[in-house]
């Protein structure tokens, strides 16, 4: 195992997700049923590093990683729900990316989850800080860039949103040796 992320609700309900052989596997506690089967999430055939996992109001939880597939880099994401368990993978982030940092997670009061990242195009050099918001009833949209800072490579993205809505989306660059750059 290379990586563990965990979250919980009140009611009980957890979720445990990691990493381990290039698969992100995870596991549902629920308090009527105990802990779930352990399901392998990430596709056959990629490199899976740096989960991430929220609760949403709701009791459904929302799971994302990088996954490094044979032509580029993207950021995944998987949705579980009592009814439905887990869905198939969705492409949260643009294809052709290199990531220079992992995703982070926040949801709101209302079910809709943040996902930011940094990421690498090959094809124009830049390096940015992307982010993308799943609604409660919905799938991805296409991600906006936050920043692109000149001269510069983004160690971590943290996202925090209230349950209002409000959120915020900080980064570690490292320019010229030194680090720490949040902004919002």
């Amino acid at each position: 195992m290379s990586a563990l992320v965990t979250a919980g609700q009140a009611s009980g309900t957890a979720v445990v997700a990691w990493t381990g052989n290039g698969q992100v596997s995870a596991s549902v506690r629920t308090p009527s049923a105990g802990w779930s089967s352990v399901a392998a999430l990430s596709p056959a055939g990629q490199t899976a590093t740096s989960p991430a996992v929220v609760m949403r109001p709701d009791g459904s939880a929302v799971l994302a990683w990088a996954a490094q597939r044979s032509a580029d880099t993207v950021i995944e994401s998987s949705v579980w729900t009592a009814a439905a368990g887990w869905s198939g993978p969705a492409v949260v982030s643009g294809t052709g990316m290199s990531f220079t940092g992992p995703v982070a997670l926040g949801a709101d009061g209302t079910g809709n989850v943040l996902a930011g990242w940094g990421q690498y195009s090959s094809s124009t050099g830049a390096i940015s800080v992307a982010s993308a918001t799943l609604p409660a009833a919905g799938s991805w949209p296409a991600p906006a860039i936050l920043a692109t800072p000149a001269g510069t490579s983004i160690r971590q993205v943290s996202v925090a949103v209230n349950s209002a809505g409000a959120a915020v989306a900080g980064w570690v660059r490292k320019n010229n040796d030194l680090y720490g750059d949040g902004q919002s």
